[in-house]
C-alpha cells in the first residue's frame, strides 16, 4: 500500500524539484545579466550594458536591478545622442525606456526637453533653412582664433630667451587681428541671433537658402 501511493506521488514531486530548479537557473541567468550589465555600464559599453539588462528582463520583465540599469542606459544614449545634434536618434532611445517606466521623473524630464528642442528645431527651420551651415561657419571662425591666440602666446614665449623685439611686433599684431576678428564674429552672432527668431536679417551665408515663412514663436 506505501509502495503504490509513493509510486502515486512520484510525477508531482518530480514537478516541484523540476519547477524549484528551472526557478534557480533563471534567476542565476538574470543576476549574471545584470552583472554584465553592471560591467559594460562602468565601462561605458553602453550598448553591451543596452543588451545585458534587455537579456534579463525577458526572462524576469519585474526584475528591479535589471529595470534600473537599462532605464540608466537608454537615458544616457539619449542624453548624448541630444548633446550631438541627433534629436530623432535621442527620441528614440528614450522611447524604450518609456516602455520600461513611463513614469519615471528623470524619463519624463527628458521627454519634456527633447519635445521642447523639437518645437523650437521646427520654428528655427521656418525661419532660416540655412541655420545649420551658418552656425557651423561661426564654430569654423571662433576656432581660428585660437591660432592666432597660440601665435600671441607663441611669440611672447620666443622674447622670453631670444630678447628680439621683433616677437613682442608680431603678438601685437596678432593682438589688433584677434580684436578684429572677435568684434566681427560677434556682429555675425547678433545677426545670425536675429535670423534664426525671426528669419530676418543678413547673413554672410544667405546664399545657401533664404528664410520662408514664420512659424509663431512659442
Amino acid at each position: 500500500m506505501l509502495k503504490k501511493l509513493v509510486l502515486a506521488l512520484l510525477p508531482a514531486i518530480a514537478t516541484v524539484m523540476l519547477s524549484g530548479c528551472a526557478g534557480s537557473v533563471e534567476s542565476w541567468i538574470v543576476r549574471t545579466r545584470d552583472h554584465q550589465g553592471d560591467r559594460a555600464l562602468e565601462a561605458r559599453n553602453l550598448k553591451d550594458a543596452a543588451l545585458a539588462y534587455r537579456l534579463a528582463l525577458d526572462i524576469n520583465p519585474k526584475d528591479a536591478h535589471a529595470r534600473a540599469g537599462a532605464i540608466s542606459v537608454q537615458l544616457t544614449l539619449a542624453e548624448d545622442a541630444y548633446r550631438l545634434g541627433k534629436l530623432e536618434d535621442a527620441i528614440n532611445y528614450l522611447a524604450v525606456a518609456e516602455k520600461i517606466s513611463p513614469t519615471n521623473t528623470a524619463v519624463m524630464d527628458l521627454r519634456q526637453q527633447l519635445s521642447q528642442a523639437r518645437l523650437k528645431r521646427e520654428i528655427v527651420i521656418s525661419n532660416y533653412p540655412a541655420y545649420k551651415a551658418a552656425g557651423l561657419d561661426l564654430v569654423r571662425s571662433y576656432t581660428a582664433l585660437k591660432t592666432l591666440d597660440a601665435s600671441i602666446v607663441t611669440s611672447l614665449k620666443r622674447f622670453q630667451y631670444s630678447y628680439d623685439t621683433i616677437n613682442i611686433t608680431r603678438a601685437i599684431e596678432n593682438s589688433y587681428e584677434l580684436a578684429s576678428e572677435v568684434t566681427r564674429n560677434t556682429a555675425r552672432l547678433t545677426r545670425f541671433r536675429q535670423t534664426v527668431e525671426t528669419g530676418t536679417g543678413e547673413t554672410e551665408t544667405d546664399h545657401l537658402g533664404a528664410p520662408s515663412s514664420l512659424l509663431p514663436l512659442p
